[in-house]
């Protein structure tokens, strides 16, 4: 299982919040989520994070978030680059959650992915944008 893309999602009726969704080539999806200033997180998770983590296997989880983490340190240990970090992390646990037992390390069927719920005129084109990588 590998990281093949990463998408944001950055609503009007939610203006402060960035979704992110990392997709995986056996079709798994992981929703994150930050909050405060979403299109900077989206530029961070895009232009800085997306290139570092597509091809690897979500489950070295610890190793994507220290990897980021250093990459991170160049700029700061805060601001955008951490609530994008955070994103990504909840997102990769996801991705993992409904397949693996945190506790056990036991795999089981399937999973129980939740989504967020928008509303209709969230999801206007004008309202509601997606940003792939």
């Amino acid at each position: 299982m590998k990281i093949t893309k990463i998408e944001t999602i950055i609503s009007n009726e939610f203006t402060e919040v960035c979704w992110i969704r990392i997709h995986c080539d056996d079709g798994r999806i992981g929703l994150g989520e930050t909050w405060y200033l979403p299109k900077t997180v989206s530029s961070v998770i895009h232009e800085l994070f997306a290139p570092q983590i597509i091809g690897l296997e979500p489950i070295n989880k610890d190793d994507i978030w220290n990897r980021l983490f250093r990459l991170m340190g160049v700029f700061t240990y805060s601001g955008a680059e951490l609530r994008a970090l955070s994103a990504i992390d909840i997102a990769l646990w996801d991705a993992l959650g409904g397949f693996w037992d945190v506790l056990g390390g036991i795999w089981a069927p399937k999973s129980n992915h939740v989504e967020p719920k928008l509303s209709q005129e969230a999801t206007k084109n004008q309202g509601c944008f997606l940003n792939d990588v």
